[in-house]
């Protein structure tokens, strides 16, 4: 046999080697091969397929395969040894195999069910690795199938679902709840187009998302509802749709400057009388004034051009600026006392150092500080409100934005009185007027105010009231100069 053949020459090698020292006889070849799986177990062999010298040592180390079992070497189907170490001298021709079987596993699989419906077919249990498993599933009235899932990753979102099982598996099917189906509709008006969302039936709660861009020569107004009723004037508009919506994108045609109507001047309070200033020039007629103004320019050109037209003729001290504000701010709808920013509450016009009323910067003078006209910008009185000193305290210097958010201020402390729109003229006056400030949508501090996005919806939401125009007037009777922004509040849409 020959295993016992080649144990036979183990046992006597020493003594062959002594005996037939300086011998003449010729060293015999064999050849040698080795049979295996690579795929199955992993083989060290000193030795690879060929033709040796006869007493060649020859050592094979194996390494089990996690999915396969060594079942041991084998030469013509004969078990030579089941160890995975081996070592041999070829003495003969040798073809040896080396086996390993395949390790059948069984998985566990669990089926998961979210929602209202149910799954058929393979059920939860232990199956032999390759089993099929097949699932179909079935929503319930009212509920549609979204998918199969495994660790929150989509499988598969067909009902019927087919694999072969591999390792341990945890399916879960989701069956959600049939939303509502709701109409949404966009349209424009001549001079632009909306881009993002298309008119067509949605999902409830589907996210509509709307983007505006006028053409040249045209602003972009706002997007109205069905009523006429502005929804927003930001040009990149979004939306979780919860009913039936219908939207128009309103572009205007920048043409021929649209001037408003000259006014009278409504006051008790008097001028030069009372411990009041006594003003400085006359009121000029609108279209007197802006005469040379191009209203049809935008961005940095109209900032240019606004700040080219309504430069300040006259500054006055801000201490002095009490004494005009007695007169700039009084309230219409309660002649002989002030209407006061924020609250709207009616104050003693005298000025008495602060105790009853104070005045409030809108653009706050920690936010122009870092310029070298600082102290001459602080008395700029189109910046400045009578308030109500707790009112001016609880502000600080915090930019606006909707009352949402503590790290701005919400100018709307009475439901009666609506400041959202004097506020942001009074800062987009500012801007214009003052070229280092800045407007912004996340505003940082330093020379920086906003939310610009939200100043500007404000603009529209509370349009120009009989007080901002009368308030207008009063301050160009002192700095003659006059806000751009309350004679022609569209010009904002055309600066951003």
């Amino acid at each position: 046999m020959k295993i016992m053949k080649r144990l036979l020459v183990l046992g006597i090698a020493g003594f062959a080697l002594t005996s037939c020292e300086g011998s003449n006889n010729t060293i015999e070849k064999y050849e040698f091969s080795l049979i295996y799986n690579d795929n199955e177990c992993k083989v060290n062999s000193s030795h690879i397929n060929g033709i040796y010298s006869e007493g060649t040592l020859i050592s094979l180390s194996i390494e089990q395969n996690e999915d396969y079992v060594y079942t041991g070497i084998y030469e013509d189907d004969t078990l030579v040894t089941s160890d995975l170490n081996y070592f041999f001298i070829l003495n003969e021709d040798t073809s040896l195999t080396i086996k390993c079987e395949k390790v059948i596993h069984n998985y566990d699989f669990k089926i998961n069910i979210v929602g209202e419906g149910s799954v058929s077919g393979s059920s939860s249990g232990s199956y032999i690795e390759g089993s099929t498993i097949s699932l179909n599933a079935t929503p319930s009235e009212g509920y549609h199938f979204d998918g199969y899932y495994e660790n929150e990753t989509l499988l598969s979102n067909d009902e019927v679902y087919t694999f072969n099982i591999s390792k341990n598996t945890e399916i879960t099917a989701k069956f959600t709840l049939n939303l509502p189906k709701y109409s949404f509709s966009i349209t424009s008006s001549e001079g632009g187009v909306v881009s993002g969302t298309t008119s067509g039936s949605y999902d409830e709660g589907t996210k509509i998302e709307l983007s505006a861009t006028p053409l040249s020569g045209y602003r972009f107004d706002g997007y109205y509802d069905s009523n006429d009723i502005l929804v927003s004037s930001s040009k990149t508009y979004s939306f979780v749709l919860k009913s039936n919506t219908s939207l128009i994108a309103k572009f205007i045609e920048i043409g021929e400057t649209d001037f408003p109507n000259d006014t009278e001047l409504v006051y008790t309070i008097t001028p030069g009388s009372n411990g009041v200033t006594k003003t400085a020039y006359d009121v000029v007629p609108i279209k007197e004034y802006y005469a040379s103004f191009d209203t049809s320019l935008t961005g940095e050109e109209l900032r240019d051009e606004i700040r080219r037209v309504t430069k300040v003729k006259k500054y006055y001290g801000y201490s002095s600026t009490s004494d005009c504000l007695s007169y700039i701010d009084e309230s219409l709808s309660n002649p002989g006392k002030l209407l006061g920013i924020y609250d709207g509450k009616s104050i003693n016009y005298p000025w008495d150092g602060g105790s009853t009323w104070n005045k409030e910067h809108i653009w706050p003078q920690s936010r122009f500080e870092g310029l070298s006209n600082h102290s001459t910008i602080k008395g700029d009185m189109h910046n400045l409100r009578a308030s109500t000193p707790s009112v001016n305290s609880s502000r600080g210097n915090k930019p606006y934005n909707e009352k949402t958010d503590s790290t701005y201020y919400y100018p709307n402390l009475n439901n009666n009185v609506d400041f959202r729109g004097d506020v942001a003229r009074m800062l987009f006056y500012m801007y214009a007027q003052y070229e280092d400030l800045k407007l912004v949508e996340n505003p940082s501090g330093g020379l920086e105010m906003g939310k610009l996005s939200v100043l500007i919806e404000w603009n529209k939401l509370d349009p120009v009231d009989d007080f901002e125009i009368q308030r207008n007037m009063k301050v160009s009777q002192y700095q003659g100069n006059r806000n751009a922004f309350i004679d022609f509040p569209y010009l904002v849409d055309q600066l951003f």
